[in-house]
């Protein structure tokens, strides 16, 4: 079986479903939401996977990655951040979140100088579900930080991984 066969993931608490996810939004693209430090624990504008989905979908997975440039100078040798990336639904400006993923990294410099920059990042994926969601639905997600500093720019992608249909999973708590 593939590695996306959710019917091998460990613990009964994941959505299962015979045989592996069938789709994913957004498709055939990657759009890229970003932010900049400045006031801690600000969330960035929604930035939008898809304008509407395409058939009725439960969404089961949230796969991620999160990159952040840091520049380190006059900021020691380690930054530590934490952070959040935040799935809605809904039109621009009413967008309802359905599901916040927490994730952390660090940023380690040996010699810091008066312009290193650090790149660091983490990709994962989180169970988000199952979550119905409705054909022609708009999809769009957002992140904030721990970081005050300026200096921090993050950039987030994220794919929502699922199920056509509008069924949920058998097994499943909907």
């Amino acid at each position: 079986m593939g590695l996306l066969n959710l019917r091998n993931t460990i613990g009964d608490s994941y959505t299962r479903r015979d045989g592996p996810i069938e789709d994913s939004y957004p498709r055939l693209s990657a759009p890229l939401g970003s932010l900049t430090g400045g006031v801690a624990w600000t969330w960035s504008a929604y930035t939008q996977l898809i304008a509407a989905t395409t058939t009725d979908f439960v969404a089961s997975l949230l796969s991620m990655n999160f990159i952040a440039t840091i520049q380190l100078a006059g900021g020691g040798l380690l930054q530590a951040i934490s952070g959040e990336i935040e799935l809605a639904t809904g039109g621009a400006g009413s967008e309802v979140p359905f599901a916040t993923i927490p994730f952390a990294l660090a940023a380690i410099e040996v010699a810091p100088g008066a312009s290193t920059q650090s790149i660091v990042g983490c990709c994962r994926a989180y169970p988000i579900g199952p979550t119905f969601i409705p054909n022609g639905t708009r999809l769009a997600t957002r992140a904030r930080i721990n970081i005050a500093n300026t200096s921090v720019t993050g950039y987030s992608r994220v794919y929502v991984i699922g199920y056509d249909g509008g069924a949920a999973p058998a097994g499943s708590s909907t």
